[in-house]
């Protein structure tokens, strides 16, 4: 018998997908204690960056042929919504980015003596992105 790989792309980027997502929710809960104290835009732009490679690489894979039929299958359930779960897990990523993106002003990096310095803000200015 013959070595069967037709499912291997699917299964890697499955894997793939629960790392990332799995990534982010940990990456994410632990910057929102950390925003219990001052966060300077350094830290912020840290976030910023780490979402939208997450979003990068859930997306490519995502978009793999197939993907959702063999999601729902690892599950196995025949109900499961994958599709919308994916959806929901990517509108909450991209509603903290744009929120950082809408409420983090853009000059709040310098740079003092060739070092980047970021604002400060409050745990009450970034107590919406929590």
């Amino acid at each position: 018998m013959a070595f069967i790989a037709s499912q291997l792309a699917l299964q890697k980027g499955f894997e793939q997908l629960q790392s990332v997502a799995a990534q982010q929710k940990n990456y994410l809960g632990i910057w929102s204690t950390k925003l219990s104290a001052n966060t300077t835009a350094l830290d912020i732009l840290i976030i910023v960056s780490s979402i939208t490679q997450a979003l990068a690489v859930m997306d490519q894979y995502a978009a793999t042929p197939g993907m959702v039929a063999y999601a729902k299958s690892q599950f196995n359930s025949t109900t499961y919504d994958v599709a919308a779960e994916y959806t929901t897990m990517k509108n909450a990523l991209t509603a903290v980015k744009n929120w950082i993106v809408a409420n983090i002003p853009s000059n709040s990096i310098t740079i003092t003596n060739g070092v980047q310095v970021g604002a400060t803000f409050t745990p009450a200015q970034t107590a919406p992105l929590k």
